[in-house]
């Protein structure tokens, strides 16, 4: 019996996840025939957070790979990252950089130029707001068969009255947006116990589950919260392994075909 160099690999991502009890789904040996492709941009914070010119390349190589790793085994899904070209199309400043509370180098402040209860009403003055920054900084490249991913170090916040899984004003770590295709990830360390650890691998890969029409269920009891995108998301174990509960996973794959080319 002849076994193929890509069933070969197939195999042993399989056994590296299960060895390291991190498999929260069921593998999918299928070969990967759905594309997704992700076009990264990165702001100037992000960019003096981790270096230049190899730590925000490797940072952001790793936001990808754990995408590209997480979505082939559980569904088949190939994610392509387009090739990287330093310019101003690829490093940008956003709304939130160019607030007067924020600079380079002080990321994680918050905007103050007006209240997080004018935060949805006035978004151009709550420079924070992450919906009005996909707006203004990644609509203008919108393309249905590519997904614009922006990381970031700048706190951000989103106002979400239509949503009751939030409160109407709060803090993020990223957003997903369907109808622009792009997400944006804060780019910063989460606590959970003993653990502290950086949660930009595990909220790309959140994010993108949005794209696929998964939703924040930490205030619906019929979920298991022990999930990604459940009341435990945070917890270091399943953000490292971003275990996925039954429910999500049906969701991803009746979606898998949304952005096939």
């Amino acid at each position: 019996m002849k076994i193929s160099i890509k069933s070969i690999v197939s195999i042993f991502i399989s056994m590296a996840f299960v060895i390291n009890g991190l498999s929260p789904f069921n593998i999918n040996a299928q070969a990967k025939d759905k594309t997704l492709k992700l076009n990264y941009i990165v702001t100037n914070s992000f960019i003096a957070k981790n270096g230049m010119p190899d730590g925000f390349q490797n940072k952001m190589k790793s936001s990808y790979n754990k995408a590209k790793l997480v979505y082939s085994v559980a569904f088949g899904i190939n994610i392509e990252m387009n090739k990287f070209i330093m310019g101003n199309k690829t490093i940008i400043s956003t709304n939130a950089e160019k607030c007067p509370n924020y600079s380079v180098s002080n990321y994680d402040n918050a905007c103050n130029c007006t209240s997080g209860n004018n935060c949805g009403k006035n978004p151009k003055l709550h420079h924070s707001n992450a919906n009005y920054i996909i707006k203004e900084n990644l609509a203008p490249i919108y393309d249905f068969f590519q997904i614009n991913v922006l990381l970031t170090a700048n706190d951000l916040c989103h106002h979400a009255d239509h949503n009751p899984s939030y409160l109407t004003h709060s803090y993020i770590y990223g957003i997903a947006d369907t109808n622009e295709n792009a997400i944006i990830v804060t780019d910063t360390k989460i606590k959970d116990g003993p653990y502290i650890y950086d949660n930009l691998d595990s909220t790309t890969v959140h994010e993108i589950g949005h794209l696929y029409k998964t939703i924040d269920h930490q205030n619906n009891s019929s979920y298991d919260q022990n999930c990604i995108w459940g009341a435990n998301r945070h917890q270091y174990k399943i953000a490292r392994s971003c275990k996925m509960c039954t429910k999500c996973v049906n969701t991803i794959k009746s979606n898998k075909n949304r952005y096939n080319q």
